[in-house]
């Protein structure tokens, strides 16, 4: 019998090896530590090793999106479920000035001033200009009006809960968006953190007693550890001091972290193309920016929408 030919040998080893390597990388192993990704369908050794075959374009520079209110589509709502809806506790009460100020800025009356506190997630501008250029757009100014104003006040290490209240003109609405500096804390009881913002609240609303309030969740935060990614396990323990907060008051709320899709999120926003979220696995790129400003506008307009409806419905119009 004839040998068997050593090129035969090689090709038929590189045909079995082909569909290991393979399953390998796309199919998670199975892990028991909680916050692996074993819940959202990406391998650790998929994610490690795409740094390498992004052939580096995840460490270029992260340049903002052009956010001028002319690259805005104008009357670009769609009044359709959005992906995340802004929870209220009761009913849309809780941000019904600033709904009855908007109704009235598009009938050509009043002013809109919308402050958005953050942590350094704000820095750069990189959600703020976004939800500022949404609104513009949707709301163009009319005569003597000025264009709705929404001012980006980013706090690096802040956590929401050492904010001093603006004495300048009173805002329409204030956009609370804090908590990826409470994660790493050792400490799985968060009530703490629902006492000082609840607190914090209220010093906002000593000021301006009628101001609606939104509070925005914590968004999903990771590490590296070996050969895997991890969402930090506080992460959903922080989200759920701020839902309580929020329901005490109360005010409206915005899960952003259910919004980016729960747990082991920011490794599939990092692994998105381009990356929604920087190499840190905590800090938004500007595409990321851009796509929570969007998912934001989109769920206050769904709101703002229904409360129209309610008000159309008991052949009312919003107060004057």
């Amino acid at each position: 019998m004839d040998r068997y030919p050593p090129y035969k040998i090689l090709i038929t080893l590189v045909l079995i090896a082909l569909p290991v390597t393979g399953y390998l990388l796309l199919v998670p192993g199975t892990q028991h530590k909680t916050g692996w990704l074993n819940q959202t369908g990406v391998s650790p050794a998929l994610i490690n090793a795409v740094p390498a075959m992004a052939g580096g374009t995840r460490k270029g520079p992260d340049l903002p999106v052009a956010a001028d209110t002319e690259s805005v589509k104008k009357n670009s709502v769609d009044f359709t479920p959005p992906r995340q809806p802004i929870e209220f506790f009761g009913d849309t009460a809780v941000l019904e000035p600033f709904f009855q100020q908007l109704y009235h800025y598009s009938q050509g009356l009043g002013q809109i001033r919308i402050l958005h506190y953050g942590d350094s997630q704000l820095e750069e501008d990189r959600i703020t200009r976004y939800l500022r250029a949404r609104l513009q757009a949707q709301f163009p100014a009319q005569e003597d009006q000025t264009q709705i104003q929404v001012e980006n006040i980013p706090k690096r290490g802040s956590a929401g809960i050492d904010l001093v209240p603006d004495h300048g003109p009173p805002p329409s609405l204030i956009i609370m968006q804090f908590g990826i500096n409470v994660v790493r804390a050792r400490t799985r009881d968060f009530s703490y953190y629902t006492r000082a913002l609840i607190k914090q609240i209220h010093r906002f609303m000593a000021v301006n007693p009628h101001v609606s309030i939104l509070l925005v969740g914590v968004s999903d935060m990771a590490h590296r550890e070996a050969n895997a990614i991890y969402s930090y396990a506080t992460v959903p323990l922080i989200r759920d001091a701020q839902v309580e907060a929020a329901r005490k008051i109360p005010v409206a709320f915005w899960d952003l972290y259910k919004m980016m899709g729960g747990n082991g999120s920011a490794a599939r926003w990092y692994l998105a193309d381009p990356p929604l979220i920087r190499e840190d696995m905590t800090h938004f790129s500007f595409a990321g920016g851009e796509e929570i400003a969007n998912q934001l506008f989109d769920a206050l307009m769904w709101a703002y929408h229904r409360w129209i409806i309610k008000f159309n419905s008991n052949s009312n119009e919003p107060d004057t």
